[in-house]
């Protein structure tokens, strides 16, 4: 079949992946038989291959991995796949187009061969134009988050809302448990001395198990790594998460009481995140003419004598597709800033005193969000990395719509959490109460389309609705359980 030069949405192929059936007598380019015993998981996660655990059989041997499907057999290159370690798991890629007419195979950062095929040699009933779907449903684009959106007979408002209260109740309180299983893992730490992340260790179950005394839990440290981690991983959402909490536990708070300056504080931080993240490393050795380029390394040159951590690689980092705004560079500038909150500015006892004492919802959310809206000043109001100059000025670090991320996925369950093992059972509920019936600013393409498909536009301002509908996009809809979600099981019932 002629390959047209036409880039067709990725979603739609997917589509075809997981629905349509597969010839038989597919070979790779090593002359073996290509045998798909299982298509994977399609990975709800922006970041990363596209389909998760795969089974795939090539010659005699099975392999369990990733893969990845593009527009165009070059997209591998062009998207960065072979530099990225997230696919070095990737054990079968899958095109539409080759307009370029290269090899039918592609190497993965770490230098492996893998198979990449057209998908009309894999997958049957491709229509030559991809202008119709199978069973004549209509075409879902990349903005389509719901099946059923195309059947017009939805439960009533109140059952989906009920339904999705449920679910976000459900993933705040997985938030819950998260946090307090990483204390127990910090106060297992500090009690046996293990610097994290450089020794492997294992918790014994008994210690999951243990109830933790007060004097235990009134530990100030463990507390404020705690929030740190968890502040940094939102700042990091969704591309560089991992990124953000690898490098809060190599540049742990531990480390970062050590650092003393006579000028800027702040500073002080923003250099050993920079250089610890490996961000500054090339662009500190090229612009050395530079100010701030040239205080930071100075900084560091002197704080790095008592760093022996590991450091992470740039390569680490996403920049690729991303608004310049959430570019990792003025995550960390903004993440050094809400460091000094912690460590010099009692950033806890400051979020206890606001949930004691401010009884107004919309009060408490507007005072919480202030404290990690961060201003960009001096070389960040200019910059967004750390060699071009940006052609418009920067505003902010961290926006309104972050710092609203941070309080509904970090602070609420964080406070919960708090008052909670402190038995503040009072302070436990109103901090629940406040996550049930709060509005935030919050803007997230998926839960835009997610309301509209399921008409309750109006609604998803309110902080459990909003993570209720990512919990239905990533555990339902993606997934196409169907079945099991209360909105699908009632709309393909009643057709």
């Amino acid at each position: 079949m002629p390959e047209s030069s036409i880039v067709y949405k990725e979603s739609l192929l997917y589509e075809y992946w997981i629905k349509n059936d597969l010839k038989k007598d597919v070979y790779s380019f090593s002359g073996e038989t290509i045998e798909i015993l299982n298509r994977g998981e399609l990975n709800s996660d922006t970041a990363g291959p596209d389909f998760k655990n795969a089974r795939i059989k090539f010659g005699n041997i099975v392999y369990v991995g990733d893969v990845e499907i593009d527009s165009e057999y070059r997209d591998w290159k062009y998207h960065g796949h072979s530099r990225n370690k997230r696919y070095n798991h990737v054990i079968l890629h899958l095109y539409f187009n080759n307009s370029t007419n290269h090899a039918d195979y592609v190497y993965t950062e770490s230098g492996r061969k893998i198979p990449s095929l057209n998908i009309y040699k894999l997958i049957k009933n491709i229509p030559p134009d991809l202008k119709t779907f199978s069973e004549n449903k209509p075409l879902r684009d990349e903005t389509d988050h719901l099946i059923c959106k195309w059947v017009f007979s939805q439960p009533n408002v109140e059952a989906k809302l009920d339904f999705i209260h449920q679910l976000g109740m459900q993933k705040f309180k997985r938030k819950c448990e998260r946090l307090i299983e990483r204390i127990r893992e910090l106060l297992y730490l500090q009690e046996n001395g293990i610097n994290e992340p450089f020794l492997k260790y294992e918790i014994p179950k008994e210690f999951y198990e243990k109830q933790f005394s007060y004097n235990e839990i009134n530990n100030r440290a463990i507390w404020e790594q705690l929030l740190y981690e968890s502040v940094f991983e939102a700042l990091g959402y969704p591309l560089n998460k991992d990124s953000m909490i690898k490098l809060s536990r190599y540049a742990n708070l531990n480390f970062l009481r050590k650092v003393n300056s006579n000028e800027n504080i702040v500073i002080s931080y923003e250099s050993s995140l920079l250089f610890i993240s490996g961000i500054a490393g090339k662009y500190a050795e090229k612009n050395l003419g530079d100010p701030y380029i040239r205080k930071i390394t100075e900084t560091w040159h002197s704080v790095r004598t008592f760093y022996d951590g590991n450091t992470l690689n740039e390569r680490e980092w996403h920049f690729y597709k991303m608004r310049p705004q959430n570019f990792p560079t003025l995550r960390v500038a903004g993440g050094a800033r809400i460091v000094d909150s912690i460590l010099n500015k009692e950033l806890i006892s400051v979020l206890v005193k606001k949930f004691t004492e401010i009884n107004s919802d919309s009060v408490l959310i507007n005072s919480v969000r202030n404290c990690f809206l961060q201003k960009a000043e001096g070389f960040w109001e200019k910059h967004y990395t750390m060699d071009k100059p940006a052609k418009t000025p920067n505003k902010m670090l961290i926006g309104v719509n972050r710092a609203d991320e941070i309080v509904l996925n970090v602070i609420l369950p964080f406070m919960y959490v708090y008052f909670l093992l402190f038995n503040k059972t009072d302070l436990a509920k109103k901090t629940l109460s406040v996550f049930s019936n709060s509005k935030l600013k919050l803007d997230n393409s998926i839960v835009r389309e997610m309301a509209k498909g399921l008409m309750i536009e109006n609604q998803y301002d309110k902080s459990v609705i909003y993570l209720g509908l990512l919990e239905l996009f990533r555990n339902y809809c993606s997934r196409e359980r169907c079945g099991e979600c209360a909105i699908g099981d009632h709309v393909f019932s009643e057709n």
